[in-house]
């Protein structure tokens, strides 16, 4: 009998989420398009304008700072030389191998997927148009990511300002630069373009910087970026964006005074937004959040039962669900395959998943906050923060001035979140998602054996300061 649908399967969007149910989709034979379009090319936001190629700045940055500036007696400063042009162009090579062998390579063994190059738009519930053809799908998973959200200031639609897509492609660096945001990207570019030596200004709106982070944790962050140079404005108004004499000029309230600030470049990092207003989907029933992501249920299916949504489209329902991260995207696209292709009726766990702001030092955080646990019905909430000074190889690093910050359930002393502002944190933080998703208590982390000297005994110190002034013991010990 003729198949009523020109694929069984279709998958709106090329990232990681989109590549998860591929693969899956893949895996079960099934006559799969795939449609990658937008902005972005093919992999999405973290391989081409995110993660990768904003990690890599940072770290080329960290290496020509740290020669300028060096931690260790015997090792004198030194005037490095720096080819911006050249360290740009090989971030791009590095991207452009990463972009083909990850996702363009991938494809090439994916039987049953093809890929068609357009932007989507649903005709009805079935159908959706591409280039001007008309597609008919059976099942269909949305995963269109997601965009820099422009805040309606006065003005700023009227200057050339830059986001995260391009401001990883200057070829120049600028003299200056205002950042709007206080969260990871902004933080992240604040400190890329300060340690290459642009003037850098970041404006929060909130009262400190990474506001969603530990109170202590993101303190110790500004403190540092400070003391690199970065200038940072917290409880900050913008109210108008204009230029004038070749500079762009800000008017903005800061702590109840009015200021203007000139800066050669404007970078907008508030926060992102959905891709879902070219898709046509309230037209057929499927309903959008407040901030234009798809609203799902926990199984990641849409109003509709034949459409699912992942990654960075799906609709936030609250601070510890749904983060914008590659890892969350690649995990939710697989579920959603799953319960999509297969009625699996599984759910994605949040409660464990880690996350990251990469400047250096990094600052990274996995489970439940201080407040979040107040707020949370059923937990006695006990928290410790402890100075990496303790640990030893915090000391070989010459990085002893970063915290650590460990809470648990009191009544049951389950591990339930750990927080962690100083050097390597970044690379440790996956050992800390574990001790949350397999619900660690304190004796669980104090009776195993940690390799010395590492930052990772920082998890052992934190969790020993819950039963004994952890000031007075000597290394390895209990």
């Amino acid at each position: 009998m003729e198949n009523k649908y020109d694929y069984p399967f279709i998958i709106i969007g090329g990232g990681a989420a989109g590549f998860a149910a591929a693969i899956k989709a893949d895996s079960l034979k099934i006559k799969t398009l795939m449609i990658s379009g937008g902005k972005v090319p093919l992999g999405g936001t973290c391989i081409n304008v995110g993660c990768m190629p904003s990690k890599r700045l940072l770290t080329v940055a960290e290496a020509y700072w740290n020669a300028k500036h060096s931690k260790f007696a015997g090792v004198p400063d030194s005037v490095p030389s720096l080819d911006f042009k050249k360290v740009v162009e090989s971030k791009d090579a590095l991207i452009s191998k990463l972009q083909s062998k990850a996702y363009a390579g991938t494809l090439k063994f994916l039987v049953y997927v093809t890929l068609k190059e357009g932007s989507a738009r649903f005709i009805d519930e079935h159908t959706i148009e591409v280039n001007g053809e008309k597609i008919t799908g059976e099942k269909f998973l949305i995963s269109t990511g997601s965009s820099t959200f422009i805040p309606p200031i006065p003005g700023l639609d009227g200057v050339d300002y830059l986001t995260n897509i391009e401001a990883l492609s200057l070829k120049e660096l600028p003299k200056s630069v205002i950042i709007l945001g206080g969260g990871p990207l902004g933080l992240e570019f604040a400190q890329i373009y300060n340690r290459f030596g642009t003037k850098v200004m970041v404006l929060q709106s909130a009262e400190r910087i990474a506001d969603r982070e530990e109170p202590e944790l993101s303190n110790f962050l500004q403190k540092k970026l400070e003391e690199e140079g970065i200038t940072i404005h917290t409880s900050v108004k913008t109210k108008s964006v204009g230029r004038h004499d070749g500079l762009i000029e800000i008017q903005a309230d800061i702590q109840d005074k009015e200021i203007t600030i000139k800066a050669e470049k404007i970078l907008v990092a508030t926060g992102v937004r959905a891709n879902t207003q070219s898709l046509n989907l309230e037209s057929i029933g499927v309903g959008i959040g407040k901030k234009g992501g798809i609203i799902t249920n926990e199984f990641l299916q849409s109003d509709l039962p034949h459409i699912f949504a992942a990654g960075d489209v799906v609709d936030q329902a609250g601070d510890e669900v749904n983060l914008k991260l590659e890892t969350v995207a690649g995990r939710e696209g697989f579920v959603a395959a799953s319960n999509l292709l297969e009625n699996k009726g599984i759910k994605v766990d949040f409660h464990a998943v880690p996350h990251a702001i990469f400047t250096d030092p990094p600052l990274v955080s996995v489970g439940l906050t201080d407040e979040a646990i107040v707020k949370q019905s059923g937990l006695t909430c006990s928290c410790r923060t402890l100075s990496l000074g303790l640990v030893p190889k915090a000391h070989i690093l010459e990085a002893s001035d970063g915290l650590i910050k460990m809470a648990i359930d009191a009544k049951t002393e389950e591990v339930v979140g750990i927080h962690m502002a100083g050097a390597k944190a970044d690379e440790i933080i996956s050992m800390a998602s574990f001790i949350i998703k397999n619900k660690m208590k304190l004796d669980d982390i104090i009776k195993n054996t940690f390799i010395f000297p590492t930052i990772a005994e920082s998890i052992k110190w934190v969790a020993q300061s819950f039963r004994k002034d952890v000031s007075k013991l000597s290394c390895c010990t209990e």
